[in-house]
């Protein structure tokens, strides 16, 4: 392992607002699906994860499929079958979760989140089969299409150690941890493998440091966590919703490595449910947008001007928007 190794990180999105119940959340998404009909597959969607969310997966599968019915569109039918492999791998049934990965995959998205997850999903559920060189394959597919993420690093180790290649495995594992030191599943699954395999730090002597360095970045991680929270929990709460939709992106940009988002990921960011981003926040991130579309209401000129359209639903920074993100230092 002759490359030069640092360890990122990846703050987690912290929840913001009152706690709602789940029967309140269940009454809100059903309600939005009266809602107009531009609104009404998103509301579909939501619902479709509240009940995948609170272990309803047969209920969740439901509305995805009919989600499935209304589209013939190649890159919405990847993601869909992607979720009802996500269903079934959450109830441990990874044989379908393969089948329906498989389909998805079959659909050929353009889109390279669904594309990673798709390679990397397919291969873990492979592994919890025991199909450890079938899924190898799929996992240095998710690592080329997305090398910042940790899942196919960690999902590869277990491949290899799966095909008895112990030492490669070791490498993998602290390779996802490198990728993001804020997920520890990798770090305990590398432990469990040196105590199987002690043999490694002899045979590797780089191996035994860089399994100190590992701990010690997700030890760190995990205190920078706790800060992080502790002082979100103290934070202001005097911020605009400009200000905090430029706090949101910079996460998004800076911390995870997205450059295009859209609407709904900055709302995920943020914490927030549709009915509160709907409320006050959906329009005051079309008056950042540089084209500012109809119905924008005026904000103030420094916050002008920060997004532009990639595609439909589909936005970016512009250069000025990148500038100011930057400066933004809040949690």
């Amino acid at each position: 392992m002759d490359e030069k190794w640092s360890f990122g990180m990846s703050l987690p999105d912290l929840p913001k607002g009152r706690k709602v119940t789940s029967d309140e959340a269940e009454v809100l998404l059903q309600s939005r699906m009266r809602e107009k009909r531009s609104e009404f597959e998103e509301a579909v969607w939501q619902l479709a994860r509240f009940y995948s969310s609170h272990k309803q997966q047969e209920v969740a599968a439901k509305y995805i499929g009919f989600l499935m019915s209304l589209t013939d569109d190649p890159e919405r039918q990847a993601s869909y079958w992607l979720a009802l492999g996500q269903t079934m791998e959450q109830v441990g049934n990874f044989e379908e979760a393969a089948s329906y990965y498989r389909h998805a995959f079959s659909m050929e998205p353009s889109e390279s989140e669904t594309w990673y997850f798709i390679n990397n999903n397919l291969g873990y559920s492979l592994i919890q089969l025991g199909q450890f060189q079938e899924a190898e394959p799929y996992c240095r597919a998710a690592i080329r299409i997305a090398p910042r993420k940790q899942n196919a690093y960690k999902n590869l180790g277990l491949t290899l150690q799966g095909q008895g290649k112990f030492l490669e495995a070791a490498e993998e594992l602290i390779r996802a941890v490198r990728a993001n030191s804020t997920d520890p599943r990798a770090l305990h699954y590398l432990e469990a493998l040196i105590q199987q395999h002690s043999e490694l730090l002899e045979e590797d002597p780089e191996i035994a440091e860089l399994v100190v360095k590992s701990r010690d970045a997700v030890s760190f991680a995990s205190r920078l966590i706790d800060s992080a929270v502790k002082k979100q929990q103290d934070a202001s709460p005097d911020l605009t919703h400009a200000e905090k939709i430029l706090v949101a992106v910079n996460r998004l940009v800076f911390l995870q490595g997205i450059t295009e988002f859209s609407r709904d990921d900055i709302r995920r960011a943020l914490g927030l449910n549709m009915e509160d981003w709907m409320s006050g926040y959906t329009s005051i991130f079309q008056a950042m947008r540089e084209d500012e579309p109809g119905g924008a209401p005026p904000i103030d000129k420094k916050y002008r001007g920060v997004f532009r359209q990639v595609k439909h639903g589909v936005h970016a920074l512009t250069p000025y928007g990148n500038t100011l993100v930057q400066g933004i230092h809040k949690l």
